[in-house]
């Protein structure tokens, strides 16, 4: 079985995480994460914003220590979660 769900995460210059996702599926998938900003040296509090190709950046979500991000992937699409 192949996957269908390709990530990959950096810690930008700036200090912001970056996350990119690719869902290669025919269908939607549910990500849900938890974040701990102390283990990537983030701030306690700031905001999880998706960037996708046919959208302005939307917020997502605040974050305040210890979070549980949940969100849908669409399916045959890619997007860029930053975290700051």
């Amino acid at each position: 079985m192949v996957p269908t769900l390709y990530s990959s995460a950096w810690k930008a210059q700036d200090g912001s995480l970056g996350i990119v996702m690719a869902n290669i599926s025919d269908h939607e998938r549910e990500i849900g994460f938890i974040l701990d900003p102390a283990r990537y040296e983030l701030p306690k509090t700031g905001k999880v914003t998706i960037i996708t190709s046919q959208n302005e950046p939307v917020v997502l979500q605040d974050y305040n220590e210890t979070t549980t991000i949940k969100f849908n992937i669409p399916e045959r699409s890619t997007l860029v979660i930053s975290i700051r």
